[in-house]
């Protein structure tokens, strides 16, 4: 048995008996197969997640644009990581995660023992790779 050559010099996937008709080297898959179904199926489970993952928002109340804050004010707090409140507010700040990034969330509330409560002044984030 010997192979013909294919194309571009590479053998073909077909062998020649003796009485010069070809056969193939190998059982090709069934189109149908169960691992291509499975192949096809994790695909779309993959893509399903993917899609969901990436139509995360920041949260409505956020209105500063934060990967995963939640802030209270609209109103930007001055000064990034280094951000300062107005007499009477007590300064409140938090970590939370936006994929691996850790990013940092401050307001400026009224309440001296929650960042839940009060009135808020003013809200910030930064991200943790730039302070």
């Amino acid at each position: 048995m010997t192979t013909s050559p294919g194309r571009a010099g590479r053998p073909a996937d077909l062998a020649l008996t003796e009485d010069g008709t070809a056969t193939p080297l190998f059982d090709p898959p069934a189109r149908r197969s169960a691992l291509g179904l499975l192949m096809k199926g994790g695909t779309a489970l993959v893509a399903a997640v993917a899609g969901v993952i990436s139509m995360t928002q920041p949260a409505a109340a956020d209105c500063l644009g934060s990967p995963c804050c939640s802030l209270a004010s609209c109103r930007r707090c001055s000064g990034g990581c280094n951000y300062s409140c107005p007499s009477g507010y007590y300064r409140r700040y938090w970590s939370c995660l936006a994929g691996v990034r850790v990013i940092w969330c401050g307001e400026c509330t009224s309440s001296s023992s929650s960042c839940w409560a009060g009135s808020f002044y003013c809200s910030v984030w930064w991200d943790d790779a730039y302070c």
